[in-house]
């Protein structure tokens, strides 16, 4: 029976729903009538993207003439009842995904990889990257972000109306394969990239705040999710060892993965979000998917990571690394992931633990991090200031004096 409703809904229900919604989009004017409020849909499968959505609406959110209106599209039930109450939380109307689909938008901000073309193709849409693009590799030979799926309708016509961009080294190397992009790219630098270094001055009272002692040494273990993931790798074997070493010294662990890793969708054949919670018992420090792992990042003093893009984060921290290289891994080498796993010191098992963080501390190429980190985030300390320029100009608005 779930079968052939799972047919019945494939085969017959989405193809009468995409005529459907067709037909009311050829309708639709391409904008809306009234110009008093402009209204700005900000559509999250997850909570992380949902984070950095809101990062934006804040840096614009004192303007009076703009509404905002948050949908969920995650097939989680969990995950949608989490946006929507955390839109009740924060005073924004929130709207079922397929009303929302029907609705008309001055402007739709996404900050995954996914959900843009659900929409009408004439509402302008904005991407906002929920991390510092690393360059994980797509089929067509570019970042995984910028994906012939993610980025073009089937007609060929280009998705995005603008996309936010870090770094003027991935945005040249995109548009030499797609000059088409170009004119849609603006680098604006990082929202959350700027809150990060700021938070550096405050380092201490957030090591208290979390429970670190002075002398503790605090080690990051972050992962990416799929196969080649370091928590799909050598995950548990180095929790196993990171839980004995904590026990007898003075390292403390924090433990992270991608919310797909988290809720299972993207694990191999378990999710991960009660194995890493019911680690909390045994004294590490977890991260959710709905914290802000900016904290966590500063109060460490080394990390032990993947090719997540969050390394990439990392790297403008000018902190140590040991990297998890797994070859299969899809990564663009001349891109900031690829660069980094070319020069990192690699966890060769997680044997010896202590040994290798204190080798990796010792070989820190601190020049080779500080000249990439100049590569990365094009505009650091501007991003607020150039976002609000580029969303003033997506809404037709003159910025308020």
């Amino acid at each position: 029976m779930i079968k052939l409703w799972r047919w019945f809904r494939r085969s017959v229900v989405s193809p009468l729903s995409r005529v459907a919604l067709h037909s009311v989009w050829a309708i639709q004017p391409r904008r809306r009538a009234n110009k008093a409020t402009k209204e700005i849909l900000l559509p999250a499968a997850h909570m992380m993207a949902l984070a950095y959505l809101d990062r934006f609406r804040q840096t614009i959110a004192d303007d009076t003439r703009l509404r905002f209106t948050v949908t969920s599209y995650s097939r989680l039930p969990h995950t949608h009842r989490q946006i929507k109450q955390w839109s009740h939380e924060h005073g924004l109307r929130h709207v079922p995904h397929l009303l929302s689909r029907v609705m008309r938008w001055d402007l739709i901000a996404l900050a995954e990889h996914h959900g843009a073309t659900a929409y009408n193709p004439s509402t302008p849409k904005l991407s906002i990257n929920h991390s510092i693009s690393g360059g994980k590799l797509e089929k067509n030979g570019l970042p995984y972000r910028y994906g012939q799926q993610r980025m073009y309708y089937p007609n060929g016509q280009l998705v995005y109306t603008r996309i936010f961009e870090a770094s003027k080294e991935v945005c040249d190397q995109t548009v030499t394969q797609q000059p088409d992009l170009r004119p849609i790219i603006a680098i604006v630098g990082d929202l959350q990239a700027d809150e990060l270094l700021a938070l550096q001055s405050q380092r201490e009272k957030i090591r208290r705040g979390l429970g670190f002692a002075e002398g503790d040494t605090v080690v990051l273990i972050q992962s990416t999710w799929g196969p080649t993931s370091l928590l799909e790798t050598v995950g548990k074997d180095l929790i196993e060892q990171a839980a004995t070493l904590q026990n007898n010294s003075r390292y403390r662990f924090i433990l992270s993965t991608h919310p797909h890793h988290w809720d299972g969708t993207g694990s191999v054949d378990t999710s991960y979000g009660r194995y890493l919670s019911q680690q909390t018992q045994r004294g590490f420090h977890v991260i959710h998917p709905q914290d802000d792992w900016g904290p966590y990042m500063i109060a460490s003093d080394i990390a032990i990571t993947d090719h997540t893009s969050l390394s990439v984060t990392y790297a403008l921290l000018g902190k140590p690394m040991l990297c998890v290289a797994n070859d299969a891994a899809g990564v663009l080498k001349s891109m900031p992931v690829g660069q980094l796993m070319d020069f990192l010191p690699r966890l060769q098992s997680p044997d010896h633990l202590a040994q290798q963080i204190e080798t990796a501390v010792k070989q820190f190429p601190k020049e080779r991090l500080a000249a990439l980190a100049k590569q990365i985030n094009a505009h650091p300390g501007e991003a607020a200031q150039r976002v609000q320029k580029e969303a003033f100009q997506l809404l037709d608005l003159q910025p308020l004096t």
